[in-house]
């Protein structure tokens, strides 16, 4: 239900409901490692810039830290008290931060597995985190309550600097335009909004999809964000105006990932439906389907370069 290919385009790691992770070796297709040592689902997994390790989080309440080269286990990052739904690196690789149902993010140290920062961040009754995410140059860290509780924190200091959102609204995903200067969440209303860290308020909310949006990511420039929802559209949204710049219609069922092209001029879109689609930015038309699958798919990813 997840895959990943590395920064560097050597490897791709998949993620099922057993409790395994698999790295794959791109150039012969042959599965190279079995990850093994959670002993539940595991819900996230994440390269790590220099592409030589991989952090997974699971919900036997452990995130876990892998060599890639070798497969082995490296660290067991323990502490959280409940699921752990989310895992990720900072763009320095020295970082790990996760997000629990535990109402609490926990930021740790990539070299030695050491947490040195907890933002207790889950709103009342420390509500369940759905996920964190670091900024891009790791300074800071967006979290997202089950309740919809949007804030910025400081992850030096460990101190909330901003709540962008406490609208009771239910969020589904969240995250950090690749400059810094944009957060992004998709809420369970059928809209997104867009919040301008600089000027700290928000300054989009994007309306036109005809049922809840399921997924949405920012395009490597930062200049567009494309959403993906249950009634089977993508569209793509400028980020300084606000507006939908293009309808990608064609899937027969909910859309489950978006994502752009390194050059910004392809979008990719995985659905329910079995298939995946790439879609023209220009002017908005699938060139290729993607068919084979008897099942539906859960995420698709452009490779590196």
């Amino acid at each position: 239900h997840k895959v990943k290919f590395s920064w560097d385009g050597t490897w791709l790691v998949t993620v099922s409901y057993d409790s395994l992770a698999k790295l794959w070796k791109l150039s012969s297709g042959d599965c190279v490692h079995v990850l093994r040592g959670h002993t539940n689902d595991i819900n996230s997994v994440s390269f790590s810039p220099d592409s030589e390790l991989l952090i997974t989080s699971s919900d036997d309440h452990t995130a876990r830290l892998w060599d890639v080269s070798h497969g082995d286990c490296l660290e067991v990052l323990m502490g959280h008290s409940a699921v752990v739904n989310s895992a990720m690196f900072s763009w320095d690789g020295r970082l790990i931060l996760t997000s629990s149902f535990d109402g609490d993010a926990r930021i740790w140290s990539a070299f030695n597995g050491q947490c040195y920062r907890t933002l207790s961040c889950g709103g009342n009754g420390s509500m369940p985190l759905e996920f964190a995410v670091f900024s891009p140059d790791a300074q800071s860290v967006v979290t997202v309550a089950r309740d919809g509780l949007v804030q910025s924190w400081d992850a030096v200091a460990g101190k909330l600097t901003q709540t962008l959102v406490d609208e009771g609204h239910l969020v589904n995903c969240a995250s950090y335009s690749p400059d810094g200067a944009f957060v992004l969440a998709a809420f369970l209303d059928c809209a997104a909004r867009v919040w301008s860290l600089h000027k700290g308020e928000r300054i989009h909310i994007l309306h036109g999809h005809r049922n809840l949006i399921r997924c949405a990511s920012f395009s490597p420039d930062s200049a567009y964000v494309c959403t993906g929802a249950f009634d089977g559209v993508a569209k793509m949204w400028s980020v300084l105006r606000g507006e939908c710049l293009r309808t990608f219609a064609g899937h027969d069922a909910l859309v489950n990932s978006v994502a752009f092209s390194e050059d910004c001029t392809q979008v990719l879109t995985s659905s329910t439906d079995s298939t995946a689609r790439v879609w023209n930015v220009s002017d908005g038309q699938c060139h290729v389907l993607l068919k084979g699958h008897s099942a539906a798919l859960h995420s698709a990813v452009f490779s590196a370069g």
